[in-house]
C-alpha cells in the first residue's frame, strides 16, 4: 500500500467487465501489481500495471510522505 489500506491481498471483481485485462494486462494469480484506484474504480492508462521498478519509482514519487 502506498496510501491507505492494510490488507495483504485485494480482490478485484471483473465479472461485469467485457475483458478482464486492463490496458493489455491480464491479472495473473501470484503476480504482483501496482493498482491505482479512485472512487472504487481501477485507473488504467499506464498507472496500473505489473509491479516493475520504473512504475514502483513513480508510485514512490507520487505517494511520498
Amino acid at each position: 500500500w502506498f496510501v491507505g489500506g492494510e490488507a495483504d491481498q485485494v480482490v478485484l471483481d471483473v465479472t461485469d467487465v467485457a475483458s478482464p485485462a486492463l490496458d493489455g494486462i491480464a491479472f495473473v494469480p501470484g503476480t504482483e501489481y501496482l493498482v491505482a484506484v479512485a472512487d472504487g474504480q481501477v485507473q488504467t492508462c499506464g498507472v496500473s500495471a505489473v509491479a516493475e521498478p520504473v512504475l514502483q519509482q513513480l508510485y514512490e514519487q507520487w505517494f511520498a510522505g
